[in-house]
């Protein structure tokens, strides 16, 4: 399960506001796609950004 996945969640179960998620998720996905560009397998960069 990825952060985006437990975003989702969240944002069903009425825990965080849609808009707040979806910004939380883009700058998740930005951060993971830096991580990724400097030479990390993607698992790695998903796992580096949601720290």
């Amino acid at each position: 399960m990825t952060i985006e996945n437990c975003i989702n969640e969240a944002i069903a179960d009425d825990h965080i506001d849609k808009q707040l998620g979806a910004e939380a998720q883009r700058m998740w996905r930005e951060m993971a796609e830096r991580y990724e560009s400097q030479g990390y397998n993607r698992h790695q960069a998903e796992t580096m950004a949601a720290g």
